[in-house]
């Protein structure tokens, strides 16, 4: 599971046609929220030969009704709902 779109790589003035980004982090509490981390790579062919992500989003979400026991799937539904990653494309 993971996400795919264009994206402008921050600091780098680089823009990524097919980005690929992957959930690598998650901790759930019901009291904290969830803080999860997204590696961002160049594309799907740079993940697969574990190259290093061009970038690293560390965010964090309230723990609501919409959680569900897969908190993994619960970020990505978030990240698709959040206008920085509107045409997103699950792949």
């Amino acid at each position: 599971m993971a996400l795919q779109m264009e994206w402008e790589a921050a600091g780098l003035g680089l823009t990524l046609a097919a980005a690929y980004l992957k959930v690598r982090r998650v901790v759930t509490s019901k009291e904290n929220g969830i803080e999860y981390q997204v590696a961002v790579f160049a594309d799907s062919d740079a993940r697969d030969a574990h190259r290093d992500p061009v970038e690293v989003i560390v965010g964090h979400k309230q723990y609501d009704d919409s959680c569900t026991d897969n908190a993994i799937k619960d970020i990505y539904e978030y990240l698709k709902a959040q206008d920085e990653y509107s045409g997103a494309e699950d792949v």
